[in-house]
């Protein structure tokens, strides 16, 4: 069931994150375990696309079912070589760039990007 589609640069990333999140919680409550991986994923999914990309329509959706949570992030910008970053397995532990990928890999039950890079679907599978 979708739940919610929203143009984040009209509402902002913060405040997109956080529709999507009451939207969940309205049908299924989420522990704080579940919202904090929700919103973590979500904003580093949103802010890579701020820093790397020249998007001027980002949209973010998501639907609910069965206690799993399917996130779709797609904008308008030219994409990028997402196998690269995907296959890094050695970051600098000190460097303040270059994790946030890795960290979605860990948390999200699935990744996947399309083929030209502008588009992921992230699904996490959540505890209320």
């Amino acid at each position: 069931m979708l739940i919610e589609r929203m143009n984040v640069l009209k509402t902002g990333a913060r405040n997109s994150v956080d529709q999507m999140l009451r939207a969940i919680d309205a049908r299924q409550p989420l522990s704080e375990g579940s919202r904090d991986a929700l919103r973590l994923v979500s904003m580093e999914l949103l802010n890579n696309i701020a820093d790397h990309s020249s998007a001027d329509v980002v949209e973010l959706s998501c639907k609910l079912q069965d206690g799993v949570v399917s996130i779709t992030i797609d904008d308008n910008g030219p994409g990028f070589d997402y196998h690269e970053v995907m296959e890094r397995s050695m970051v600098d532990p000190f460097d303040e760039r270059g994790r946030g990928m890795l960290i979605v890999q860990a948390i999200a039950d699935e990744l996947r990007y399309n083929p030209a890079g502008n588009s992921v679907r992230v699904v996490l599978r959540i505890n209320g």
